[in-house]
């Protein structure tokens, strides 16, 4: 049996951002992109993923920086508590902010993402970003 379960989050507030990101992401794998507003529904997706689907989660996952309600580094931090406590699968989180400080960087690290993407964001970055973080996405 084939999965079909999308493989990318995309998770930014700004509605031209998750039009880019999905555009980008489709070119490498077709309908595999799924796109949310905010933090709490990326929380709610993830764990629903984790309950019920085949692949119980994504392969990569895009998540901004700055966002109203619960920001990138306040969701990552709530779903590293969840892998901890065995409730979800660790996933590949991008942190996906213009923020471009090595403090804002670290912080964004410190908080559970495994790389930095930078925005705007551009098809090379992305593919690197793919291919070191998730190798079962062929590109």
């Amino acid at each position: 049996q084939i999965c079909e379960c999308p493989a990318f989050l995309v998770v930014d507030d700004d509605p031209l951002n998750r039009l880019v990101a999905r555009s980008l992401l489709s070119r490498v794998k077709k309908n595999a992109v799924v796109c949310v507003e905010s933090g709490s529904q990326a929380l709610e997706i993830i764990q629903n993923r984790a309950e019920q689907s085949c692949c119980k989660k994504f392969s990569l996952i895009l998540m901004d920086y700055e966002m109203p309600e619960l920001n990138g580094p306040q969701c990552v931090k709530y779903l590293m508590g969840l892998v901890a406590q065995g409730e979800i699968p660790k996933q590949s989180i991008i942190g996906h902010t213009a923020y471009t400080t090595e403090e804002d960087h670290g912080f964004f690290k410190s908080c559970g993402v495994v790389d930095i993407l930078p925005k705007p964001i551009n098809m090379s970055d992305l593919i690197s970003i793919i291919r070191l973080h998730a190798p079962d996405i062929k590109v």
